[in-house]
């Protein structure tokens, strides 16, 4: 169920904050008996509007994330890979032997 609590700014203006059933989704100034979300310039008519809204911001937020994370681990991945292939290398033989040793640079 969509709920909205209306709250007064300092300056008297009116906002309110969206909830649907017990989780808050987002908040967004009163205009016009319409809603304007943050970084918004339209006027939504409507609470399911803009709630509609909020929702799809969350969506494309999430989705944003949800790339930077997997680029990160792409990331993560290619140097994983460099670290391998960098840290078999010969070390000094110990004890006069002719094996070498695998260390790991990282």
């Amino acid at each position: 169920m969509l709920r909205v609590e209306e709250h007064q700014y300092p300056n008297e203006s009116t906002y309110g904050v969206f909830f649907l059933g017990r989780h808050k989704i987002g908040q967004a100034d009163r205009i016009d008996g319409g809603w304007r979300l943050n970084n918004s310039s339209k006027v939504y008519a409507s609470d399911e509007g803009a709630a509609k809204e909020m929702i799809d911001r969350l969506i494309r937020k999430s989705r944003n994330d949800m790339l930077h994370a997997r680029n990160m681990m792409e990331e993560l991945r290619k140097h994983r890979w460099r670290m391998d292939k960098e840290s078999v290398r010969a070390v000094p033989p110990l004890n006069g032997g002719e094996e070498s040793i695998k260390t790991h640079a990282g």
